[in-house]
């Protein structure tokens, strides 16, 4: 490597290590930070963007908003399998939604849950499909805690844009996120939830592009020094905002969730060891510390790799571990669900019995125009 790539990829790793702590906003501290020029920040980082195709997004401090998740797996009837995942997709408060590419009859994915109603409320949905016959059967858990991981900069060849490391070489990381009470009502009000629905898809809009988009997708008048009042007294001041996350495109990876009992005494152990893995996106622990389920998306070419380091460095500390995978067009993202927010209240409402109704009536649309297309082709 040229001296020049060499000291270009140490600004590129030094730049993103401070776009994680720091955000895309402010570079000038980020340079500060990192001892850098500023316009060497600037360059470096906008170049990364530009031919990496890197992509920056806010983590929401689900706490502070009140809002806790769920995980859950289950498995149609054999009547709704072709129609399950679309009826499924349209449940206002997904995180994401996939199909496992391994078992093509199971759908899972995590979904927000008020904190006040974290008492498993949300687990009548699912009793009630199964109950319908819609789904034959499910499994759930409720999160305690979330943690959310960048890429590690460290593990980027920042001359071609490619991760770059070896498996049996990876250090101990600490998690980025702090980790706060969970507070029972949103200390958000409505407006900045869409900023912060905005800033989870691309958390390097300027404000003017945040006001556009809030008046062109929300029908919401608001300029953009509202906006900035907002981010700075509301989403900063408050802390409803996690520290930033960079990540690849994720068009050409295998999302992956990893789904582990862990052995008794081992917790620590095991959480330290996944923290290694270069493609960790979120760390989730249930309300018992049990089960503790990690994303991870993995570039196809690195797929082998993952699997060896999680049989060779996770599997010996767990009694069980199981996987779920689906590739791009089986699977959907979502940012936070702000069509639960009830204005009048400054709470959420989350209603089961409605999202029952939404699944069975999309079901069954979806269900009516199979058959119509059948006959038509006779």
């Amino acid at each position: 490597m040229s001296s020049l790539k060499s000291i270009r990829a140490l600004a590129a790793n030094d730049v993103f290590e401070g776009v994680i702590e720091l955000g895309p906003r402010d570079l000038k501290r980020v340079a500060q930070l990192k001892g850098l020029d500023y316009a060497t920040a600037v360059r470096t980082f906008h170049r990364a963007l530009k031919e990496f195709g890197l992509k920056v997004w806010a983590g929401a401090n689900n706490e502070m908003l009140g809002l806790v998740m769920a995980f859950f797996v289950c498995k149609p009837e054999a009547d709704y399998r072709d129609v399950a995942f679309d009826a499924f997709s349209s449940l206002p408060n997904l995180a994401c939604l996939g199909v496992d590419m391994t078992d093509l009859t199971t759908i899972y994915g995590l979904m927000y849950v008020p904190a006040d109603s974290a008492g498993h409320t949300y687990m009548t949905l699912f009793e009630e499909l199964k109950k319908r016959r819609v789904l034959a059967e499910y499994w759930t858990y409720t999160v305690s805690r979330q943690l959310r991981y960048s890429l590690r900069p460290e593990c980027v060849d920042w001359t071609t844009g490619k991760p770059s490391f070896d498996w049996d070489a990876l250090r101990d990381r600490e998690p980025e996120d702090t980790v706060f009470g969970l507070s029972e009502t949103p200390q958000a009000d409505y407006i900045d939830l869409l900023i912060i629905k905005e800033l989870e898809s691309d958390a390097t809009l300027t404000f003017a592009q945040i006001s556009e988009r809030l008046s062109l997708k929300n029908g919401v008048s608001i300029s953009d020094r509202l906006v900035l009042y907002h981010f700075t007294n509301h989403l900063m001041g408050r802390r409803l905002l996690s520290r930033y996350k960079v990540f690849f495109p994720l068009s050409n990876v295998v999302s992956t969730f990893l789904i582990a009992k862990v052995r008794p005494g081992h917790l620590d152990s095991f959480a330290r060891m996944v923290r290694r893995a270069p493609f960790l996106g979120i760390e989730l622990f249930n309300e018992d510390g049990e089960i503790h389920i990690s994303t991870h998306n993995v570039p196809l070419e690195h797929l082998e790799g993952f699997v060896k380091f999680v049989h060779g460095k996770l599997a010996p500390l767990v009694s069980s571990l199981d996987f779920k995978m689906s590739i791009q067009g089986m699977r959907l993202v979502y940012t936070i669900p702000f069509e639960l927010f009830d204005r009048e209240t400054g709470r959420w409402m989350y209603d089961p019995a409605r999202d029952l109704e939404r699944i069975q009536t999309k079901a069954e649309g979806l269900r009516a125009k199979t058959v119509l297309k059948g006959m038509n082709q006779k």
